[in-house]
């Protein structure tokens, strides 16, 4: 466990949550910091501080926020990272694998994660870390062949993926989209004029409506 009088090293908490998984499983970052601050109280530490990641996905470490903290691990200024899932750091096993071996063990950083109740200072704790950073891949990749699946399905039903382009409508989920008259020769005339100066009236919506976003930002 983490010695509460080692020097200025920092016990730090790292909370992160992607737009994806706070729609679909309301995991927010305020549950996060209040697991930590809670384990942190209950340990007697002082917690420094909690670095918030919101709006970032785990499949990369890539992520501002984490590597401002990893700068400062290897300064020396960290003793401990404390998260509450490891899939908080990474999805990958192989990022978490590295992460661990390649800057955290060096610095003598231990990273604690309260789920898994994981400690890295041992042997049992680095093979632990392996087989949970595998099932957090292997969720990952199960997401993702749901998701392929999901989308197969509809395209065999014939139903529209993704937004719908502009110059057409579409009446109602799923369905085809369907031209509209204006729009369409509002594409046609930017693609030769490009420029909005020179949009005639016709190809206004109806009633006068200002074009779409898309049509103005390519008039631009």
């Amino acid at each position: 466990m983490i010695d509460p009088g080692t020097g200025p090293r920092l016990t730090v908490g790292y909370v992160r949550v992607s737009t994806e998984e706070q729609a679909r499983e309301g995991l927010s970052l305020e549950a996060q910091a209040a697991r930590i601050r809670a384990w942190a109280a209950a340990q007697g530490l002082a917690l420094a501080e909690i670095v918030v990641e919101a709006g970032a996905s785990g499949k990369t470490l890539d992520r501002p926020r984490l590597g401002e903290l990893l700068a400062r691990v290897r300064a020396g200024a960290v003793g401990a990272i404390v998260v509450t899932k490891l899939d908080r750091l990474t999805r990958r096993t192989r990022d978490l694998l590295e992460l661990v071996e390649d800057v955290l063990r060096p610095q003598g950083v231990e990273l604690v994660s309260l789920s898994e109740q994981l400690d890295t200072r041992t042997p049992g704790g680095v093979l632990m870390l392996t087989m949970l950073g595998a099932v957090a891949q292997m969720e990952r990749e199960l997401i993702g062949e749901r998701t392929r699946a999901a989308l197969a399905y509809k395209r065999e039903r014939g139903e529209r993926l993704g937004t719908t382009p502009l110059g057409f409508q579409t009446p109602r989920p799923g369905a085809a989209p369907e031209p509209v008259r204006q729009e369409l020769e509002a594409v046609q005339y930017i693609l030769q004029q490009r420029t909005a100066r020179h949009v005639p009236p016709h190809c206004w919506r109806p009633g006068g409506a200002r074009l779409p976003y898309q049509a103005r930002r390519a008039l631009a």
